[in-house]
């Protein structure tokens, strides 16, 4: 359903985001990733990408980048992501 939708609107970050989330929950990590970066690049203050986008980088194994992720959600979000 996603998909058709993105052809028709291919910047759409709603559309984006969802089918990222949907890639992360079927374990199709690097195509989460992909989608993902895209709504940062449409978006590059939205705390909640860099957030979901951490959680993509922990379940490929980069603790690293995943902390990376943590702390720009934290500085985009502030204290709201702890609470």
């Amino acid at each position: 359903m996603f998909k058709k939708q993105l052809q028709y609107f291919p910047d759409d970050v709603a559309i984006l985001n969802s089918i990222a989330m949907a890639q992360l929950n079927q374990g199709k990590y690097l195509e989460a990733l992909s989608n993902m970066n895209h709504v940062i690049q449409l978006m590059p203050d939205s705390g909640s990408a860099y957030l979901n986008l951490a959680i993509i980088y922990e379940n490929l194994g980069d603790h690293r980048k995943a902390v990376q992720m943590f702390v720009n959600a934290y500085n985009k979000l502030g204290r709201h992501i702890i609470e």
